[in-house]
């Protein structure tokens, strides 16, 4: 090869090299569009991340509020108790079986001797016959809670001990009342929740009513109307002599719009809880709601 062609040969090389470099760059330049959108979004984004960054460390950054020594001590006493839990759960449940196994040996020895079986019967089948033979008397008797914020942490689980007891003793009662808890909300309502397990929510013949007692009251009311239950004779002596008369009576006073009371007095000297002279009006709103549904 003379030196004219080396020549044309090496102009063509780089020519072709040239070329080469462009269609790279313009194949380069067609699969990565230009990236400022990106860069834009960055720098959007940049600025409330660094606001982020700054409200965390300017939160973390403030002094804690300072906590007396009572009150630590009351966290760690709770705590405590918290810890323990378990614990008193499986003391009780062990001293509940050697209980009843130590009454089971009690009645069987009993029974040997020839004792009445219905005087050795077992302690829940007595309350359940007590509660199969119970009366539900037209009385309302409702347990306001809501005083919370006058309370102290003492006092607020002392109120709940005080609702359960409540349901306890109406459920084991002779005569049932209904029982209705006015201003269940809050700090009692959390710790049946939470504490207690929701065991309220098991009760039978109970009303829960997150307003006040007024409200509850009303409630009571309008499921009285529906199941009032039995009126204890004891209470009121010349009640079923005077029945019939005084639903007579009452029902032409509400034909004829006076509006009278259908209570019936008792005869002087038989009043259960006799009242001072003189006695107060009667409030056509509380009437008899027994009579009420009578009348129905």
């Amino acid at each position: 090869m003379s030196s004219g062609e080396a020549g044309d040969a090496g102009n063509q090389d780089v020519a072709r090299a040239d070329a080469q470099r462009e269609t790279g760059d313009n194949g380069t330049a067609e699969a990565h569009p230009p990236s400022s959108a990106p860069q834009q979004h960055q720098a959007e984004t940049i600025p409330e991340a660094a606001i982020m960054t700054a409200a965390t460390a300017a939160e973390q950054s403030l002094p804690e509020a300072p906590v007396s020594k009572n009150a630590l001590k009351r966290r760690r006493r709770q705590q405590e108790w918290e810890d323990g839990k378990e614990d008193r759960r499986k003391r009780r449940r062990e001293k509940r079986h050697d209980r009843r196994e130590r009454q089971r040996d009690e009645r069987a020895t009993l029974l040997a001797q020839g004792a009445d079986p219905a005087a050795v019967m077992p302690r829940h089948k007595q309350q359940q016959q007590q509660q199969a033979e119970a009366t539900l008397v037209p009385v309302a008797l409702i347990v306001d809670c809501d005083f919370e914020a006058y309370m102290n942490d003492k006092e607020q689980v002392s109120l709940a001990s005080q609702a359960t007891r409540s349901y306890s003793d109406n459920r084991n009662a002779r005569y049932k009342s209904h029982l209705w808890m006015a201003g269940w909300t809050g700090k009692i309502r959390d710790r049946f929740h939470n504490v207690l397990g929701d065991q309220h929510r098991h009760w039978k013949g109970v009303g829960f009513v997150e307003g006040d007692f007024l409200a509850c009251a009303d409630e009571a009311r309008r499921r009285m109307t529906e199941q009032p239950g039995e009126m204890i004779a004891s209470l009121q002596p010349a009640r079923q002599a005077d029945e019939a008369e005084g639903q007579q009576q009452n029902a032409h006073k509400d034909e004829a719009g006076s509006g009278g009371s259908s209570w019936i007095r008792d005869a002087p000297g038989n009043e259960p809880f006799p009242l001072a002279d003189p006695e107060p009006e009667l409030d056509p709103a509380y009437r008899d709601l027994r009579h009420r549904r009578a009348r129905r």
